[in-house]
């Protein structure tokens, strides 16, 4: 039975066809062909990927269909469509392509070490493949190298356990427009194109198909929960982070003003202004604030402690003290406050 499907990709309606149940085998009975004339998109819109799909980060409007192939047109990013198979590789699996040679045989291999792992046949003969890296749970690993399938499945970052997890097609952009007839693997062909008569699905039948899922993937219900749940808490983590940094700010500026209050104290000069007395130089400390001294007498340096010891030198000269202190604001600048403080407006040192 022939039938209609529609999905959607990045808010475009991608129409395309399916033949239910059309799988004949060959004349030699080895070899059974299924006509592939739909795919499914993988993304937010449409996770399932039942048949053949587009990952998500391929230009699925560059693909469609025509009556004998499909076909990839010119795009300015690599496009492909796949199909999960996860079957044990091994050496001489049977495998062909029928395209154009701007389209490309493709595989994802899978193991104990390697969760993604895609490489590409330079040509139709799939005698060389490239890949330019792949993943495993601690990130991606980057290289290019091209190498026979069999030099690929041996590779030792591979480890054991090595799956081919999808098989599909390739077209790379600036390459023009690229057609893929039909895809040969392990016993099948997939015959690509489209085909009349069709039956189009209801809209129950489309609802229910969705709500099959395979191992691994999500349904579209589940995803935009998910999707929603992280958007609320994105949005409370949002608003948690502004009020913060409110917080931080008045943290700030309070601490700003008790340091420059605290600057600001005034300083006094104690001790009897005559030759063999000590002059000390009073007033709160404060952490955070660092406290210089220096004293002059008749107009000369005389000292950076916080004590002056006079001398008969001294007799006769009007003694000040320069006190500056110094401290870092919340933005870590340095601020600077500096007084002066004298004897007396008229005292002089006596002897």
């Amino acid at each position: 039975m022939n039938r209609k499907f529609t999905s959607l990709a990045g808010g475009l309606a991608v129409a395309a066809l399916v033949v239910g149940g059309s799988v004949a085998a060959s004349a030699a009975g080895s070899t059974q062909t299924e006509k592939v004339g739909y795919f499914e998109v993988q993304s937010e819109t449409n996770p399932t990927p039942a048949g053949w799909f587009s990952e998500e980060d391929d230009g699925i409007e560059a693909i469609s269909f025509n009556r004998d192939a499909v076909i990839f047109a010119a795009d300015s990013k690599a496009v492909g469509i796949n199909k999960i198979v996860d079957t044990p590789y091994t050496p001489g699996i049977d495998m062909a392509i029928e395209a154009d040679p701007t389209a490309a045989y493709s595989v994802v291999l899978r193991s104990d070490e390697v969760t993604y792992l895609r490489i590409t046949a330079t040509d139709g003969t799939l005698d060389s493949w490239i890949g330019t890296g792949y993943f495993t749970d601690e990130g991606r690993a980057d290289y290019v190298k091209t190498q026979s399938l069999d030099e690929w499945a041996a590779e030792d970052f591979l480890g054991g356990g090595v799956k081919i997890h999808q098989i599909g097609a390739r077209h790379h952009s600036g390459e023009g427009e690229g057609k893929v007839r039909s895809l040969t693997f392990d016993g099948t062909t997939y015959d690509f194109g489209l085909v009349q008569d069709v039956t189009p699905y209801s809209q129950a039948e489309y609802d229910d198909a969705l709500k099959t899922v395979p191992a691994g993937y999500v349904t579209q219900s589940e995803l935009k929960a998910a999707n929603d749940k992280i958007a609320d808490l994105e949005a409370k983590l949002a608003e948690t982070e502004k009020a913060l940094a409110k917080a931080e700010r008045a943290t700030d500026k309070a601490s700003d003003r008790a340091l420059k209050a605290q600057a600001r104290a005034p300083y006094r000069i104690t001790g009897s202004a005559k030759a063999g007395n000590k002059l000390r130089v009073k007033g709160k400390s404060y952490k955070g604030v660092n406290v210089k001294y220096q004293w002059y007498v008749g107009g000369k340096k005389a000292g950076k402690k916080a004590t002056l010891k006079l001398k008969k030198a001294h007799a006769n000269k009007r003694v000040r003290v320069v006190v500056k202190k110094s401290y870092r604001d919340s933005a870590n600048k340095k601020v600077t406050v500096k007084q002066t403080i004298h004897l007396t407006s008229k005292a002089r040192v006596s002897r």
